[in-house]
């Protein structure tokens, strides 16, 4: 069976919620994502955003949760 985007939408705001950004990374971007922080250097491909984000988490010394809140940012979007 398929899986549908509000399937989709709450995997992904559960690994959120559980702080596992460089997993969402891995789980849900494309093979050949590219991201730029800033003027930073681009980081072209899901294992090198993936490395960086985890570098980055490395960094982190708290985590205490997130609060995600339902929005529409376009008219052609849907809101649950």
């Amino acid at each position: 069976m398929p899986v549908t985007i509000e399937q989709l939408h709450g995997d992904l705001i559960g690994y959120i919620r559980e702080g596992k950004f460089a997993e969402g990374i891995e789980d849900f971007y494309a093979d050949d994502v590219t991201a730029q922080e800033n003027s930073g250097p681009i980081s072209r491909g899901r294992s090198e955003m993936a490395a960086t984000e985890r570098r980055f988490l490395a960094k982190v010394t708290a985590f205490h949760g997130i609060d995600i809140h339902a929005g529409r940012s376009c008219s052609t979007c849907s809101r649950r």
